[in-house]
């Protein structure tokens, strides 16, 4: 801008007293339009921001308005994978028969009414990003499904030393499917974790066997780290030749040991003793399979038994008949303890039902013979010991030392049974339920009678007792029942224990109680300890060395168990101390004993995929069962962690 007087610019003054003064040229200055306009300009100039620095601030705006829209973002789909855990982890389903229904979306709706940033992403953002479609619910589950699948991978890596199980089943789609689980033990506690469930297009050993060391692979296992391998007795399983185990040691070594599953092994002999050995036990479960039938699947009869039940006063325990099942037998003890318990209401409801039921009046007079409420009771006692060794042996955290004593218990239990005395009071239990409910008890001698060919009994019907008379040689009745019923019974079940169990199970639970250190009457095994060193490739003279100190070690006193022993040394620090024969006791705990995961991962495959949910996808099934069965590990996983490798694909809104 120019100035009016050149004096303040160029020529200057030659005198003060024409600059100073109220007609000097400042005062003049002062008041004119230019001075006046360069002093707003200067003010104005000292007051605003300049432009670059507007421009940051409104950047910085921006950056702000998306990092708190891509806050609230994840905060939304953190609750929408929250909301998929919580379905997963219960088995249910996430849709319904259209796009508007199901679990899922009602699920999330319930939410959004106490949670207001749901809410407001429900009424601000179009359908096509509200990150709740069906492809949508698919991709969460199975970033779900692999988050479990890389903790249960980082466990055994650094567990390093692992078992497998496996069995296979058809599910509601008639597909087979291969259920697949890894024992392991980590930070001293034993594991047992599904990794998947496969479908299997063929069903031979070698397919089998490939199926699961693809999976260990996958994992990014090593082979040569696994320690042994738990099937059922299929063929296609433990074939020698061609089995599932036979490949998988051709794979990963012989070290690996093949357990043949020992609950399913109790379950043969009692499958066997059954079928075979024992016409009393076929009479009496095919009398109440019978009286489950007839009562149970009818409502009118089912509520006339239960009237008398309630009469007598039972109204707690169990009380309904139960189908009897074809696979597991020990369970077959709850059905004979609630026919026991129940017999007099049972036959106060068909005595009432067989007025005008003939079906029923020939079900009362099958159960009101002496014979059958002996075989119930004798069943019971036999049962009952071997339902609880079978749950024991069931259980994911027990050890081979400790399955094998419950056997050797249950062996030592039924031997102990095995005497006049206990005949004589299983005797009066049966005829005490005889007299109170009117049934003929048998007292009369038999005489001797021409045995009827064995060839022929196939082609007649033959009550029990007429056949159990037809074999007599002249012995009191009493004795006839403790000698061709009891006894039999007894000695069947033993020998087909002692058959199944101790030829396999001696030379491994042999090498093995060298660790039972917590017993003072266990020698110094040091041998055995080398032995089992050298197997699994560890320092065999350092094990030996570890092995003395920690049997002289006072901390272990409390131990009673393989399982405990590990959980002690690693809680109290004695891992670090005894690092080599505390990874061999990890090794000899990590053996499974049964393959009782599998089942109940197979247990939970019923619920997932039912017959509404039966064209399900594989990728989704695996995930839906890897968040049904390991609830404790999908628990505790980070919400933050789904969301991150959800945003690693593009996606429409900021991540």
């Amino acid at each position: 801008m120019g100035c009016a007087e050149e004096v303040f610019v160029s020529s200057g003054f030659s005198h003060w007293k024409n600059a100073a003064g109220d007609t000097g040229k400042l005062r003049q200055h002062g008041t004119s339009r230019t001075h006046m306009l360069s002093a707003e300009r200067f003010a104005l100039f000292m007051t605003t921001t300049p432009v670059d620095a507007q421009l940051s601030e409104q950047r910085a705006a921006q950056l702000s308005r998306i990092e708190q829209e891509r806050a609230e973002n994840r905060y939304v789909v953190e609750t929408l994978f929250d909301c998929v855990r919580f379905l997963g982890t219960l088995g249910l389903a996430f849709r319904g028969h259209d796009s508007d229904s199901g679990n899922f979306l009602s699920t999330v709706q319930f939410l959004a009414k106490y949670h207001l940033p749901l809410q407001r992403w429900l009424d601000t953002h179009p359908g096509n990003v509200s990150y709740m479609s069906a492809e949508i619910q698919n991709e969460m589950i199975v970033i779900i499904g692999k988050q479990i699948l890389e903790t249960i991978t980082h466990r055994v890596t650094s567990a390093k030393w692992f078992a497998v199980c496996a069995d296979e089943t058809a599910d509601t789609s008639k597909a087979e499917q291969v259920s697949q689980i890894l024992r392991y033990v980590y930070k001293g506690e034993v594991y047992e974790s599904l990794i998947a469930i496969t479908p299997a297009k063929s069903l031979t050993g070698y397919d089998l066997s490939q199926l699961i060391l693809r999976s260990i692979s996958e994992m990014g296992l090593q082979a040569e780290h696994l320690v042994a391998q738990c099937y059922d007795g299929a063929s296609n399983m433990r074939g020698q030749f061609s089995g599932v185990q036979k490949f998988i040691k051709d794979a990963a070594g012989e070290q690996v040991m093949y357990v043949w599953c020992w609950a399913h092994s109790l379950n043969l002999v009692l499958e066997s003793f059954v079928k075979k050995a024992s016409t009393v036990a076929l009479k009496t479960f095919g009398v109440l399979q019978q009286l489950y039938v007839y009562i149970e699947r009818s409502p009118k009869r089912h509520r006339q038994y239960m009237e008398h039940v309630k009469t007598a006063g039972a109204e707690s325990g169990p009380r309904l008949l139960q189908s009897l099942c074809e696979t597991r037998w020990s369970a077959r003890f709850t059905n004979l303890r609630i026919v026991d318990s129940r017999l007099p209401d049972i036959i106060k409801t068909l005595s009432e039902l067989s007025h005008d039921d003939v079906e029923a009046s020939q079900l009362c007079k099958s159960l009101m013979k002496f014979d059958i409420v002996f075989g119930i009771k004798l069943l019971r006692l036999v049962f009952g010991y071997a339902n609880a060794v079978s749950e024991f042996l069931q259980r994911s955290d027990v050890d081979m030392l400790n399955a094998f004593d419950r056997v050797a218990g249950l062996k030592a239990t039924l031997q102990e049974c095995r005497t006049d005395d206990r005949f004589e009071q299983l005797w009066q239990e049966a005829t005490d339920a005889c007299t109170s409910l009117d049934i003929d008890i048998p007292q009369q001698s038999q005489k001797r009678q021409r045995k009827v060919s064995k060839s022929l009994q196939e082609y007649f019907m033959f009550d029990s007792s007429i056949a159990s008379a037809a074999d007599s040689d002249g012995r009191d009745v009493r004795d006839q029942y403790k000698v061709e019923y009891y006894f039999t019974t007894l000695d069947t079940v033993i020998h087909d224990i002692e058959d199944r169990f101790n030829t396999r199970a001696t030379e491994t639970v042999r090498q093995m109680s060298a660790f039972c250190v917590w017993n003072d009457r266990t020698p110094n095994d040091t041998d055995n300890v080398r032995q089992m060193a050298k197997t699994y490739t560890l320092d065999s003279d350092l094990c030996a060395v570890q092995y003395d100190l920690l049997r002289n070690d006072p901390s272990i006193k409390d131990v009673t168990s393989l399982t405990s022993l590990v959980s002690h040394m690693y809680t109290h620090g004695l891992h670090e101390a005894y690092r080599e024969i505390y990874q061999l006791a990890c090794i000899l705990l990590t053996v499974p004993v049964s393959s009782a995961g599998c089942e109940r991962a197979f247990s939970k495959l019923c619920l997932v995929k039912d017959e509404l949910r039966s064209t399900m996808g594989d990728e989704r099934l695996n995930g839906l069962m890897l968040m049904a069965v390991e609830k404790n590990i999908v628990k505790d996983l980070d919400l933050q962690t789904f969301v991150d490798t959800f945003a690693l694909k593009p996606r429409k809104l900021k991540l």
